[in-house]
């Protein structure tokens, strides 16, 4: 066969596993949307806690969430009706300032910072990918009442009730969100570098998860054990501030998982034993976030191929009792593993 004959070949093998390669992705792409539209979403587009019709509750977490995920597969459309619905739904417009409903209520007259700085920082970037000026703008309302409500002691607190004008007196170490907080206007994004690093627990591997402003001081979320999700949150939070993992966590977290072949949902803080035999997706999801975001491939490939295993990818998976944020955490490390650079 002549040499050409190979090149022609092989250009066409080649050819062939792009698009096969580019089908699959796009596929897995809208089947979880597919799977949002079936199993969470309500007859208006608003998004369930659980796949379940009763004992659910919409929450800006979930939307802004979805809407994370959107940008990151650059789904516009997806996005442009979430959006649609947050402008509808859960923003508050108030003596010009505009809330965002931590939950979609009612009696709700408060938010969640974290929840607003996520959405906030998607907007954002949202705006640039879709050149779309009407998301920039809405995240600019919310970055404007966050700076005007919700300083205390020139620090972000965790909750601002506009009915009664009241503040809250702490911020969790895991609402930080440095993305967000970095192209605040006049907020030193910098302070919240020492706050993280001041809360790691000297008689632990694990973080103080609350600062009090009002006493200028670091608190346990609970005295005898903590939760893993907020233990990650945070940890990646310092990873972005600082440029490096939280030493004695990092250690902690990878001899436990050399150990074990497991992390658990919630452990002892002082025996670092698990409370709970128990297993969360968004665990391992944010664990591969973290590893990812030291570029440790083989790390997050063993926690990326842990997450696999949990209930959002199975075939028989039952949505009815898979909360929306693991769902939606899982899919965002899977997307974000499965394309990393």
């Amino acid at each position: 066969m002549r040499k050409s004959n190979y090149l022609i070949i092989l250009f066409i093998l080649v050819t062939g596993i792009c698009i096969t390669l580019n089908y699959w992705a796009s596929s897995k792409k809208q089947a979880v949307v597919n799977t949002v539209h079936h199993h969470y979403k309500n007859t208006e587009g608003l998004i369930r806690t659980y796949g379940r019709e009763n004992d659910v509750h919409y929450l800006s977490e979930s939307i802004g969430l979805y809407m994370e995920y959107l940008l990151l597969t650059q789904n516009k459309e997806e996005f442009e009706e979430q959006f649609t619905l947050l402008q509808r739904d859960f923003l508050i417009h108030q003596n010009k300032e505009t809330f965002v409903k931590w939950e979609l209520s009612e009696k709700t007259s408060t938010n969640a910072l974290i929840d607003d700085l996520r959405l906030m920082n998607v907007l954002t970037e949202a705006g640039h990918v879709f050149k779309e000026k009407r998301y920039k703008v809405a995240a600019n309302k919310v970055q404007s009442t966050l700076l005007h409500t919700h300083l205390k002691n020139k620090q972000l607190i965790d909750f601002y009730d506009w009915s009664s004008n009241t503040q809250a007196n702490t911020l969790h170490l895991s609402y930080i969100n440095y993305s967000a907080l970095k192209h605040m206007n006049n907020l030193s994004a910098s302070s919240y570098e020492e706050i993280l690093e001041k809360g790691e627990d000297p008689a632990s591997p694990f973080f103080l998860e609350v600062f009090n402003i009002d006493k200028q001081a670091y608190e346990k979320a609970d005295s005898k054990q903590i939760n893993m999700i907020d233990q990650l949150l945070i940890a990646c939070q310092y990873e972005e501030i600082t440029g490096e993992p939280p030493a004695k966590f990092d250690a902690w977290l990878r001899q436990e998982w050399a150990n074990k072949g497991k992390i658990y949902g919630n452990y002892n803080r002082t025996e670092l034993s698990p409370s709970e035999a128990y297993e969360s997706s968004a665990v391992y999801a944010l664990a591969t976030l973290y590893f990812l975001q030291q570029k440790d491939d083989t790390a997050a490939r063993e926690l990326h191929g842990k997450l696999l295993e949990q209930p959002p990818f199975s075939a028989e998976a039952n949505y009815a009792d898979i909360h929306f944020f693991d769902y939606m955490y899982s899919m965002i490390a899977d997307y974000s593993y499965t394309n990393r650079k």
